[in-house]
């Protein structure tokens, strides 16, 4: 949760590598395409191509190593159900002559969880390297002529920012209840799992109408024109996109699928 609301807040972005200064627009298409390329591999020598791309862009992101090991950490469990139910359910050759362990399981479930492993990578190269201001205003215009179909553009932009900015603070009231029930209970910490259960259970009333008071606050701030509520959904200016910028672009993405196409 510490690390989920730190990247919507905006706390580690800031930075002077190339990826910071790249146009937020160029990594909303960008980072999509390897995205696709790693989960279409069916194998790992196809996935070379688009995983030597992504480690590479993490080296010269500049952003601390530590960040990068909280967000795949977090993951630890679900890779690790994952390679087991590859290990033990999986048809085709087994291990150490036995009839329970598939070793194109093993196979299979260490190439998804390395899929897995490069898109969250990929999720944080966005996140880590991009304010969230700047992201909706990538999405806002990308989408905008999608504005002639009277799609409402602005009012999903707006929408969007504001989804970022409940996201640090529904984190900040989970930790602050927690906080606080911990402080008046002390079965919450050592007491038995039923017990524990049933004091987070507890947390929810008080939670959601928190965030009810926030959200109404917020809604009454941009219906009488708060300059500091009206300030969370303002959009900065995007300058538009480079010939530069979008043919070195096209020119390094149709590479990377010529390299993945020849590998696989």
């Amino acid at each position: 949760m510490a690390l989920f609301e730190d990247l919507t807040s905006g706390q580690y972005q800031a930075g002077n590598s190339w990826l910071h200064r790249c146009d937020p627009r160029l990594k909303l298409l960008c980072l999509p395409l390897l995205i696709v390329l790693v989960f279409s591999s069916t194998s790992f020598l196809p996935l070379l191509a688009p995983a030597g791309v992504i480690v590479l862009l993490v080296a010269i992101s500049g952003v601390e190593l530590r960040l990068w090991w909280r967000g795949i950490r977090v993951l630890r469990w679900l890779l690790l159900f994952s390679l087991a139910l590859h290990l033990l359910f999986s048809p085709g050759r087994t291990l150490f002559g036995t009839s329970w362990l598939s070793y194109d399981g093993l196979l299979h479930g260490l190439l998804v969880d390395t899929q897995v492993v490069l898109v969250v990578l990929c999720s944080l190269l966005l996140t880590l390297t991009t304010l969230p201001r700047q992201l909706a205003a990538a999405f806002s215009r990308l989408i905008r002529p999608l504005g002639r179909l009277r799609f409402p553009v602005d009012e999903t932009a707006a929408l969007l920012m504001m989804m970022f900015h409940f996201f640090p603070l529904l984190c900040s009231e989970t930790r602050l209840a927690i906080n606080e029930l911990r402080t008046s209970d002390t079965s919450l910490r050592h007491g038995s799992l039923v017990a524990r259960i049933e004091q987070l259970r507890q947390l929810i009333p008080p939670l959601v109408f928190r965030l009810i008071e926030q959200a109404d606050r917020l809604a009454i701030g941009l219906v009488t024109h708060d300059p500091a509520i009206e300030a969370l959904v303002r959009l900065p200016a995007i300058p538009p996109l480079k010939g530069g910028q979008v043919l070195l672009t096209s020119t390094a993405g149709g590479v990377l699928c010529l390299v993945y196409w020849a590998l696989s």
